[in-house]
C-alpha cells in the first residue's frame, strides 16, 4: 500500500497544470486582449497561494495518516503531535494556561497507555483562524506535527538552484525532484541524495530566498483577493517563474517532512 505522502506527491502535476494553463493563455492574450491578460495574471496570482495552502494541508494530514498507520500507537508519535492533539481537547476559553497544560499532560500520559489514532479534525472547539501560508505560518503548521523550521530546512541547498536564472539547471532540478517521488512510496520513506540534504537546526539565513519568494506570492495574493487593487502588478513571464519555484518548494516541503520523521 502506498503512503499518504506519495499519494499527495502524485497530485502535483494537476496542481501545476492548472497554473501553467492560465499562464500560457495569458501569453496568448498579451497583445490581443490586454484586459483579459491582466485578469488571467491576477487569477494566477491568487491560485499560486491557493495551491501552496492546499498542498501544505495535505502534507500535515498525510504525515499524520502515515504515522498513525505505521508507528505502532500514540506513544510512538512525535511529541509535538501528541501535545497538539491533546491541546485540542484540553483547551477551554477562560481556563488558565497552567490548568490547560496539566490537562494536556494528563491526556498525553493516558493515551500513551491507552492508544488512540491521532485525528486533528476530531475536536474543533479550538480552531485557528484561516491564515495565508506565509513562511512563519508554514513553519508553525509543520511544527505542530513535529517538523521544526521547515522553510529554513529547504533553504540553502540544492533546491535554491531555481533562483539562479539558469534554464537548463532548473529543468534538470525539476526532473530530478519528480523522479524522487518514489522515495515516498513506502514507509519508512527513503533518504534523498546528499545534494538535497536538509538543515533543520543550523546555518540557514534568517531571511532566505524562499522566505522572500513566499512573502512576495502572499503579498500579491492578498492585494488581489481582498480587493486592495484592480491593477495587475506582474506579468506572464514572472508568473511562469513563480510556478516553477512553487513546484520546487512543494517538493522541498514534502521531502523535508518525510526526511525529518525518518531521520536516523
Amino acid at each position: 500500500m502506498t503512503t499518504a505522502l506519495f499519494d499527495l506527491a502524485v497530485t502535483l502535476p494537476s496542481r501545476l497544470q492548472e497554473l501553467d494553463r492560465l499562464v500560457d493563455h495569458a501569453r496568448k492574450m498579451q497583445s490581443s486582449d490586454e484586459p483579459l491578460y491582466n485578469s488571467l495574471c491576477r487569477a494566477t496570482s491568487v491560485l499560486l497561494a491557493s495551491h501552496l495552502e492546499g498542498f501544505l494541508k495535505g502534507i500535515t494530514s498525510g504525515l499524520i495518516d502515515d504515522l498513525n498507520d505505521r508507528m505502532g500507537g500514540f506513544a510512538n508519535m512525535p511529541a509535538a503531535m501528541q501535545r497538539n492533539f491533546c491541546a485540542k481537547m484540553a483547551y477551554f476559553e477562560g481556563v488558565p494556561d497552567k490548568d490547560i497544560n496539566e490537562r494536556i499532560r494528563q491526556l498525553t500520559e493516558f493515551f500513551k497507555k491507552n492508544s488512540v489514532p491521532i485525528d486533528m479534525k476530531a475536536f474543533t472547539y479550538k480552531e485557528n483562524p484561516n491564515k495565508n501560508p506565509t513562511a512563519d505560518f508554514i513553519d508553525a503548521a509543520m511544527a505542530k506535527v513535529g517538523v521544526p523550521d521547515i522553510v529554513h530546512a529547504v533553504a540553502g541547498g540544492g533546491f535554491d538552484v531555481v533562483f539562479n536564472n539558469d534554464h537548463n539547471a532548473t529543468w534538470l532540478l525539476r526532473r530530478k525532484l519528480k523522479s524522487l517521488r518514489s522515495t515516498l512510496y513506502n514507509f519508512p520513506y527513503r533518504q534523498l541524495p546528499p545534494a538535497f540534504a536538509f538543515n533543520f537546526r543550523g546555518t540557514a539565513p534568517a531571511q532566505s530566498l524562499w522566505h522572500v519568494y513566499i512573502d512576495d506570492v502572499m503579498t500579491r495574493r492578498h492585494s488581489v483577493a481582498h480587493g486592495d487593487t484592480m491593477e495587475n502588478d506582474t506579468d506572464a513571464q514572472s508568473l511562469q517563474l513563480d510556478v516553477m519555484k512553487l513546484e520546487v518548494l512543494m517538493h522541498g516541503l514534502i521531502y523535508a517532512a518525510a526526511a525529518y520523521v525518518t531521520r536516523p
